[in-house]
């Protein structure tokens, strides 16, 4: 006699009973198919994703030293570094999804310009009367947001700031990205000088062989942070074949090692370390914000001295010159 199987008593012999069997067997996997589809809303889930793992925030800016008359814009550049769709939310109210901080030289946040924060409301309340969108960056993409820290905080002439980001992928719950970098600005005045007649001011800008002589005088003295103001080192790193194609097909979160390595670079103890140089000639074309700078260097190393020849290229940005790239020849004296 075969065991009793959901209340039934089956008897059988022989080749009948092998079939019942299998007849039973084969209904209790289809009944089992079936409540695993029905129920499947009660297994457990698969593990999701948290987008904050998967974002990556970065600072960049154009230069490190700002007019008091000009904009202080920082590009806020977030990066999917993972292999799936990042979804975020993005509110109209501003300062709620990118908030990048101003700190003084002092350590204190800079005083803020912005409505809600000096009335002291919660950015909850704020965003709750704000149009939202939802944006998915795709795997390896980037969204790019550009802000005016000048429309953000009070920015005074002569200080220097540091700059701190923070993502919100939902400003509702509070949660941010903090940047992988910090930045550090100077704001510089516009020198100015009134004719006798006080009718006009007239402003007075650096020409870019100025500039030259600068970043030149600043590499000689090892005065490196006031070398990096006269350099677009997006650009600049580019005239050299050793960071050049690692640097055009890097990540914008690799891009930050490399030019950290590329400053340690240039920064090196040379053997032929630089004693003199002076403008040959200087080629603006003003309709394209190009200059040209040929200026003849002489530096000494293994105890004779080698005379060369550089070109620089430099491009204007509003009323300041910035050296993008350079070549160097070798010349006869």
């Amino acid at each position: 006699m075969f065991p009793i199987i959901k209340g039934v008593n089956i008897i059988c012999n022989n080749n009948t009973g092998m079939k019942y069997m299998k007849m039973i067997t084969r209904l209790l996997l289809i009944v089992g198919i079936i409540l695993t589809s029905v129920h499947g809303g009660y297994l457990p889930a698969q593990e999701s994703f948290d987008v904050h793992d998967q974002l990556r925030l970065t600072l960049r800016v154009n230069k490190t030293s700002f007019y008091s008359d000009e904009p202080v814009e920082v590009r806020l550049v977030v990066h999917n570094t993972s292999k799936l769709d990042a979804p975020f939310v993005i509110y109209d109210e501003g300062y709620t999804t990118f908030q990048p901080v101003v700190y003084t030289d002092k350590g204190r946040e800079a005083s803020t310009r912005v409505d809600y924060r000096r009335m002291d409301r919660d950015m909850t309340e704020v965003i709750a009367q704000s149009e939202k969108r939802m944006i998915t960056i795709k795997p390896s993409e980037k969204f790019i947001q550009v802000v005016n820290l000048r429309d953000l905080y009070i920015i005074e002439t002569g200080h220097s700031y540091r700059v701190r980001g923070y993502f919100f992928p939902d400003a509702g719950i509070k949660r941010a990205i903090a940047s992988d970098n910090v930045l550090n600005i100077d704001i510089i005045p516009v020198l100015t000088v009134k004719k006798e007649s006080g009718v006009k001011q007239v402003k007075r800008t650096i020409s870019p062989s100025e500039v030259v002589l600068l970043a030149l005088s600043a590499e000689k003295n090892e005065k490196w942070d006031l070398f990096r103001k006269y350099v677009d080192l997006d650009k600049y790193i580019q005239a050299f074949s050793r960071f050049a194609r690692l640097y055009s097909q890097a990540t914008e979160a690799e891009r930050l090692k490399i030019l950290d390595d590329f400053n340690t670079f240039i920064e090196r103890d040379r053997v032929d370390y630089l004693v003199d140089f002076s403008i040959l000639n200087e080629n603006i074309i003003s309709e394209k914000g190009l200059a040209f700078v040929e200026v003849k260097v002489k530096r000494w190393g293994a105890g004779y001295p080698f005379v060369y020849k550089y070109r620089y290229t430099l491009e204007e940005y509003r009323n300041f010159w910035l050296i993008t790239n350079f070549d160097a020849t070798v010349m006869k004296e």
